[in-house]
């Protein structure tokens, strides 16, 4: 089992059709390591993840502080088959010097 931090209505939406979107960057978004679908082994990291997105929200001003975090995120649990090949794993540690290469490299460019 995986876990996919989300808006809620895209929650749904997911639940619904039964595939979770890529997510793609925009110029109003962007995407942390670029397009893909971003799962987590661990339940916290995606409730970390919907919280950093609704302090996110709150800053921006997308609506009140009032509201819970569960009221516009949700958390799904995925079982999902997909080619072990294409994916990048944090805890790989060839995918986590590459992943420091190229944050050193931005910061440089900054």
């Amino acid at each position: 089992m995986k876990y996919h931090g989300s808006e809620k209505n895209r929650a749904i939406k997911v639940i619904e059709d039964q595939m979770l979107p890529l997510s793609i960057h925009t110029e109003d978004k962007e995407q942390w390591l670029g397009d893909g679908v971003y799962l987590y082994e661990e339940k916290f990291y995606a409730y970390r993840w919907i919280e950093k997105m609704h302090q996110s929200n709150i800053r921006k001003e997308e609506y009140d502080s009032g509201i819970q975090v569960l009221e516009k995120f949700m958390v799904l649990g995925v079982k999902i088959e997909y080619d072990k090949d294409r994916e990048y794993r944090m805890s790989n540690p060839e995918h986590y010097i590459t992943f420091c290469n190229i944050a050193d490299a931005i910061k440089k460019k900054k």
